[in-house]
């Protein structure tokens, strides 16, 4: 059991670092952050961007921050990162399968099929990805928390205590909702506690003492800004929430992803009463969780339906309602991992094959556009357009349900059918089983084979004249609209990340500051935002254009004045009453005048 797990473990984390960093990279937002921690990035003023980027605690910054100050570039950690967020998701969901059906060939293959399939990306009020994005933070919190949880229910009980130690460390939200559901599950079954707590807890101690190391270095290190009142903080909070940011609005129960909590939460009660002798021993954790994290989404959706300004303010930042995220994700891979428990019945292998086949064919599969990028296919097929996860999803349940039941009411029989030599029905099993070990190779050499083109994705400082002329200015860099990670290719402070303003709930203090800038530079009321910047968490494009299309030589000379702002940077179509110094398809840079 051991050594199938450390197999699968290596295997998916080679498949999954190869797809991050080749097929999927991306910038990374977290090395922007580092750049202000490793001061290659310096501020000349405290900012709100600048309080967002000292007030984020995570221990990915500071190894980041290290890696900078040592040379390392921010592309070379953002390809870094890509591989290693590709690596944690494969492993996650490659582990969640081995727990429920110890079966490697599934759990390996199971990563490959949801990616390429798109079968995970039900995410309640955040997106759910398992590589290509820039959103750091996102995939590799919640990837750890499947993680943990995942190793748990193998068994390894040493490697899950010591990242569950320091998980919030890593994502101090989802580190927080992974210490209160393991905790449920723990108490759950005192046995299992017993057993866990014999084998992991001294690992767990030390992943703690990780954690506490990295929170007294952020704490040692962060700007000390000075704190608002409280009932202010709880009003710009709560102003904020109901009115810019697009993830914590109301969730409604009819949501894709709350579906699959609701379906994970039937599954894993009826295996928990009914089967739990089918699984290993271990994996019964495994639902615990699965129906502890599902029940809290549901009431958190709930919750959700209440004002923000009526629920506690640390209630409304930890962001509860992100919990339903682990069971979107995990849904597909709890579907494969209990039909895997029965890979010795003839039934198994073949729906396997079946949910795999419906989900790589249907209408949102990668699969049409890769094949429609090498020139094999001109377009989707017609057929692919009525296939959908969700006909899928059903069917693996149901037959899943149908077929343990059947299974169940013959136990006993002296001679189990799939064992019987020379059989049709051996020859079924087996050749379902071959199908799938073929279609997963197939899966697996195409998705190995794909390589992204970086020339464009990783235009920086030193590639692109736009951004190498923004980097040689001093004073602050105004950015336009929606541009995003600005600092972090310019290596140039800015006055405001009009990409991520949702990074306002993490830094309260810069609220005040925050407000007046949108009044005074972007023309914007806080409290009162125009239509298309509501609930969307960043600048909205046309609006921010038509106000400071009419903006005055003398407005932006007092801007400058104002805020130590020197130069302005906006998408290529916009033209402002300024001098414009670089230029390329895409952007454009503006010089403000000093008189």
């Amino acid at each position: 059991m051991r050594h199938r797990a450390l197999l699968t473990l290596a295997v998916s984390g080679i498949l999954g670092l190869r797809v991050g960093m080749v097929a999927f990279p991306d910038w990374q937002v977290a090395v922007e952050t580092a750049q202000v921690l490793a001061k290659v990035v310096e501020y000349p003023a405290p900012t709100p961007f600048f309080l967002y980027h000292t007030n984020l605690w995570t221990l990915v910054h500071q190894v980041l921050a290290v890696c900078l100050r040592m040379g390392v570039s921010e592309m070379r950690l953002s390809l870094i990162l890509s591989g290693l967020m590709g690596m944690v998701s494969f492993q996650a969901l490659s582990m969640f399968v081995f727990a429920l059906s110890e079966d490697v060939l599934v759990a390996i293959g199971a990563p490959l099929v949801i990616l390429v399939a798109r079968a995970s990306e039900f995410g309640v009020v955040y997106p759910i990805l398992l590589a290509g994005s820039v959103h750091t933070y996102g995939i590799l919190g919640l990837s750890l928390f499947v993680l943990v949880v995942s190793l748990f229910g193998a068994g390894c009980y040493r490697a899950g205590g010591f990242l569950l130690g320091i998980a919030p460390a890593i994502h101090p939200s989802l580190g927080f909702w992974l210490f209160v559901v393991v905790a449920i599950a723990l108490v759950w079954d005192f046995r299992y506690l017993r057993e866990a707590s014999g084998h992991g807890l001294k690992y767990f101690f030390a992943g703690c003492l990780v954690t506490a190391v990295s929170l007294l270095i952020h704490l040692r290190s962060a700007f000390p800004a000075p704190p608002i009142d409280s009932s202010l903080s709880a009003r710009y909070l709560s102003a904020f929430v109901s009115l810019w940011d697009a993830h914590r609005q109301p969730v409604g129960m009819s949501l894709d992803g709350v579906s699959l909590n609701r379906g994970a939460l039937a599954l894993a009660m009826l295996w928990l009463v009914a089967f739990t002798a089918d699984l290993p021993r271990a994996a019964v954790f495994l639902l615990r969780v699965v129906i502890a994290a599902a029940g809290l989404s549901l009431l958190f959706v709930m919750a959700s339906w209440i004002p923000p300004a009526r629920l506690p303010a640390a209630l409304v930042v930890l962001m509860p309602t992100r919990l339903a995220n682990f069971n979107a994700m995990t849904f597909v891979a709890l579907l494969l991992g209990l039909v895997g428990a029965y890979r010795t019945r003839v039934w198994s292998p073949v729906v396997t094959l079946l949910i795999t086949l419906g989900l790589l064919l249907g209408e949102r599969s990668l699969l049409w556009q890769w094949l429609q990028e090498r020139g094999t296919v001109r377009g989707m097929p017609a057929w692919a357009g009525w296939l959908d996860v969700w006909p899928v999803f059903e069917f693996g349940s149901v037959a899943l349900v149908l077929l343990t039941l059947a299974t169940w009411h013959r136990r006993g029989n002296e001679t189990d059918p799939v064992q019987t030599p020379g059989s049709l029905r051996r020859v079924v099993a087996n050749g379902g089983r071959l199908g799938l070990i073929g279609l997963c190779a197939l899966i697996g050499v195409a998705t190995w084979q794909r390589a992204a083109p970086r020339m464009r994705l990783f235009e920086n400082y030193a590639t692109n004249p736009v951004f190498q002329e923004a980097s040689k200015g001093t004073g602050l860099l105004l950015t336009g609209g929606n541009l995003n990670l600005i600092q972090l290719r310019t290596r140039r402070p800015v006055l405001l990340n009009g990409g991520g303003l949702d990074g306002l709930p993490y830094a309260l203090d810069g609220a005040p500051e925050v407000e007046r800038i949108l009044r005074d530079v972007y023309g914007i009321d806080f409290f009162n935002p125009p239509e298309e910047a509501r609930r969307i968490g960043i600048m909205p494009n046309r609006y921010n254009k038509e106000v400071w299309e009419q903006f005055s030589p003398e407005k932006w000379r007092a801007i400058r004045y104002v805020y130590q702002v020197t130069q302005v940077l906006t998408q290529a179509g916009w033209t402002l009453n300024l001098p414009v110094i670089a230029q390329d398809r895409d952007l454009r840079l503006y010089q403000i005048p000093d008189r």
